[in-house]
């Protein structure tokens, strides 16, 4: 019991990783994707 819940907590630790660095890749895109549309506004300025 004692190796399964060690093994459980580290699978949680894992988890909380991946879910931060997720966090931190969509922070990423949305700020790629901000800077994508003003060089696609300026690129392209409305006629």
């Amino acid at each position: 019991m004692k190796n399964w819940s060690s093994g459980w907590d580290r699978k949680r630790e894992l988890l909380s990783r991946q879910k931060r660095t997720i966090r931190r890749v969509a922070m990423r895109i949305r700020c790629f994707c901000k800077t994508d549309h003003t060089i696609i506004f300026t690129d392209h300025p409305i006629k």
